[in-house]
């Protein structure tokens, strides 16, 4: 009994407790802050990943539209070939006396279906990266969180 007398257990020896309620207040509040700048921080990138999810769907359409694209230019490389082995038009059939200009706006042809599919591929690597970029903003908004509750003894 004399032994559990010297080992009393204080249990809010570790509290602080402020003098006034103003102090206390103060610190609530900016506690509170810094929580909700988080959930918001967490909130945007959520968002934002929503988004992004949505327009990755459209990606897998742009996928189909450079395989298209991909066609068309193989297409068109056929009749150029074609053109220059007959000197036949590959539409009409028509036998040509000077393919060039057949020939030239083919070739402008095959030069637009590949400025558009140099595009649809930057578009999509912009969003993949944009994609990236968010999902690590999420994660570290998602630590800080943690960090945040445990420090706070609430996880």
């Amino acid at each position: 009994m004399d032994k559990m007398k010297g080992k009393e257990v204080n249990p809010l020896e570790n509290v602080v407790v402020r003098e006034n309620l103003q102090e206390l207040e103060k610190e609530l509040s900016i506690k509170s802050k810094k929580y909700q700048d988080i959930l918001n921080s967490m909130n945007k990138s959520r968002y934002k990943l929503r988004d992004l999810r949505k327009l990755r769907k459209d990606l897998h359409e742009s996928m189909l539209a450079l395989n298209q694209i991909e066609k068309f230019k193989n297409d068109r490389e056929e009749e150029i070939k074609f053109i220059l082995e007959t000197n036949t038009c590959p539409k009409c059939h028509s036998v040509l006396n000077d393919s060039i200009n057949l020939r030239s706006k083919i070739y402008n042809s095959i030069d637009d279906a590949s400025h558009i599919r140099d595009n649809i591929c930057k578009d999509i690597e912009n969003i993949l990266e944009e994609m990236s970029q968010v999902v690590s903003n999420h994660k570290e908004c998602k630590d800080e969180l943690i960090l945040y509750l445990r420090k706070e003894k609430k996880l």
